[in-house]
């Protein structure tokens, strides 16, 4: 990761700026309701996110993941692209269902 990206990205309000295992850049955000961790980030977009309610669990995911698979973590929706390409758009399934 350039150094220009990293200013880049905090320049933006993105936080945690981290190299993945996996070569990947990944960082928090704030979004109104939610921190996501975003991964596969650029200049020009991100490749997946994972919203989570509260930043402190956004954080320690994102410090103990390996960038493989989801992100441990009740993290609440994924939202993007797969490895492969493949549009995701799915609530964390170790999340248990709330009948209202």
């Amino acid at each position: 990761m350039g150094i220009d990206l990293r200013t880049f990205l905090i320049e933006q309000g993105y936080t945690n700026v981290t190299m993945l295992p996996t070569g990947e850049v990944a960082c928090l955000y704030k979004f109104m309701f939610t921190t996501g961790l975003i991964v596969g980030v650029t200049k020009f977009g991100y490749r997946i996110r994972f919203c989570f309610e509260q930043a402190q669990d956004a954080a320690e995911a994102l410090k103990s993941w390996d960038g493989n698979g989801y992100p441990p973590g009740n993290w609440i929706k994924a939202k993007g692209t797969d490895d492969f390409g493949n549009l995701i758009d799915e609530l964390n399934p170790n999340l248990e269902q709330v009948i209202i």
